[in-house]
């Protein structure tokens, strides 16, 4: 959104265009009826609670699903920083642009922040 609006728009409006590009992106996923990951991890938590899983059955479990999100994202990440600029999608400084603001904090604070965030 910033690659395709940056210097066409006025800044504030530039940056409210961005920052809803996320939550119409999951209005997309809710009304596609696309699962969610953490659909399946919260309905784990049930067998726990009838006792037919154990806990570390669903530790195993939410690990796995940790593990595998986390090296995706890490794959996806790499592809797209890759590709991306390759193909005119978005320009390497507008990563930076959109970076920038979150990694000036300190660690507590964006654990706390990915805590509240879910």
């Amino acid at each position: 959104m910033l690659t395709l609006v940056s210097g066409v728009y006025s800044e504030p409006l530039t940056e409210i265009l961005a920052a809803n590009t996320y939550t119409v992106g999951f209005v997309f996923v809710v009304l596609g009826r696309t699962e969610l990951s953490t659909e399946h991890t919260t309905l784990a938590v049930l067998p726990v609670l009838d006792r037919r899983a154990s806990p570390i059955e669903l530790g195993r479990l939410w690990g796995l699903v940790l593990g595998g999100n986390l090296v995706g994202g890490v794959i996806f990440a790499v592809v797209m920083v890759t590709v991306g600029p390759a193909f005119g999608i978005f320009e390497v400084r507008t990563l930076a642009a959109i970076a920038g603001p979150y990694v000036t904090h300190s660690s507590g604070a964006l654990l706390g922040g990915a805590l509240l965030a879910g």
